[in-house]
């Protein structure tokens, strides 16, 4: 039996090879992005595509991410607080009052009762301990192994955009054999694109 976890994206980076470390790519905004291997594309019944990847692939190198928690809130009150918070970090409010080049995706996590809402470290700081969050509302967590099922959709999205998006490819996942695991990362919505960006 085949499992995953389930990823969902907007516009989607493109892949690189995880030969050399620290791995990072850059996507079509040209914002630095991690790394994956494309393990296969498939296309569902119902015409949905999707990808299955794997992600933190070097465990010598690990990639890096922000995580702000927000408790207690909706998916637009963490959207704005949690970016808020990871836009601080990256704006100077880390040890070294540093600025941090954006970076891609965003990533929106449910968490029980509340929120993880990250972004993904560049690669210059993986190996550092510089630019330590000064908040305690933002820690650094690394990219474990992961293999996950991606599907993409464009516009400006809404919570029910993902709910719709994860009910058609958990639907594929299951057509194809796969199974989703219990995990951290069973469920994530990352976005790619700024929100100036036209579709």
């Amino acid at each position: 039996m085949k499992t995953v976890a389930a990823l969902l994206a907007g516009v989607m980076a493109v892949a690189c090879s995880a030969t050399a470390p620290p791995c990072h790519s850059f996507g079509k905004n040209n914002l630095e992005t991690p790394c994956f291997n494309l393990i296969s594309s498939q296309t569902a019944k119902d015409g949905t595509v999707f990808e299955i990847r794997e992600y933190g692939v070097d465990p010598v190198h690990p990639e890096f991410w922000t995580q702000a928690t927000v408790r207690n809130s909706t998916f637009n009150q963490a959207e704005t607080q949690g970016f808020q918070a990871n836009f601080n970090y990256i704006s100077g409010s880390n040890s070294d009052s540093k600025k941090i080049p954006m970076t891609a995706p965003v990533i929106l996590r449910p968490d029980g009762d509340g929120w993880f809402n990250s972004f993904f470290v560049p690669a210059s700081l993986f190996s550092s301990e510089a630019a330590i969050p000064t908040s305690s509302s933002i820690s650094i967590i690394p990219m474990k192994s992961l293999v996950v099922a991606t599907t993409e959709f464009g516009g400006f999205a809404k919570e029910s955009d993902f709910t719709a998006a994860a009910a058609k490819l958990l639907t594929a996942l299951t057509e194809a054999g796969y199974t989703v695991v219990d995990d951290s990362f069973a469920q994530a919505w990352a976005q790619y694109d700024s929100p100036f960006t036209l579709f």
